[in-house]
Order: structure tokens, then C-alpha cells, then sequence
């Protein structure tokens, strides 16, 4: 899946605002979202410590992008508790953040 998206960034997309690895800095996709209108999370490989890639989210049609400083888990922490600023991955009107299953009402005590 990575490497037809890949294939796709470099041969398809016009006005594509990065460069694709293994261009320096180029995107390496790695993870698919799967909220309707998203696309593929990006690190933005620059050479530097991995630690400090980028993260770039696009959305499904590659026509709009986002990028965030901190780590993929910085990001997704930031997804799951409903305080990531982006447009591509917006919460829906009325959703309640993610809650860990030991803190909704409903839980029962094990997790399985």
C-alpha cells in the first residue's frame, strides 16, 4: 500500500508541496488513516534525528496538507484525546474524545 501511494506522490500528484523519500527531505509514509476524507500520515525525512522527523497528514486526494513538530506519538496522543489541531482529521460535531475503557461509566473491569 505504501509503495503504490509512494509511486503515486511521485508520478501522479501535481504541485506536491514535499519531496518524496528517498529525496531528501521527502515524505515516508507510516500510517493510513481511516476517517473518511483523510489520507496517509507522513514522516518528513530530513536527514536529522529521526526522533525530530515531521509529521504530515494528507487528505485522501492528496489536495491539502498538514504538518505538526513532535513525534508520531506526540501526534496520535494528541489525536486520540481530541486536541490535535487539524482540519483533515476533525472531530466530528458532537464526539466525545477517546476514552480509555477503564474510565467510561460502562467499563466492567477487564478489558478482554
Amino acid at each position: 500500500m505504501f509503495a503504490g501511494a509512494l509511486a503515486i506522490l511521485r508520478e501522479e500528484v501535481e504541485d506536491l508541496p514535499y519531496g518524496v523519500y528517498p529525496q531528501i527531505p521527502g515524505l515516508l509514509p507510516w500510517a493510513r488513516c481511516t476517517r473518511p476524507g483523510a489520507g496517509l500520515l507522513f514522516w518528513l525525512v530530513d536527514g536529522g534525528d529521526p526522533d525530530k522527523w515531521p509529521v504530515v497528514l494528507s487528505d485522501l486526494n492528496y489536495d491539502h496538507w498538514e504538518e505538526f513538530d513532535g513525534t508520531a506519538v506526540d501526534i496520535l496522543s494528541a489525536l486520540v484525546a481530541g486536541e490535535l489541531p487539524s482540519q483533515i482529521l476533525s472531530r466530528s460535531e458532537g464526539a466525545e474524545p477517546y476514552r480509555p475503557r477503564q474510565a467510561r461509566s460502562d467499563a466492567h473491569g477487564s478489558l478482554w
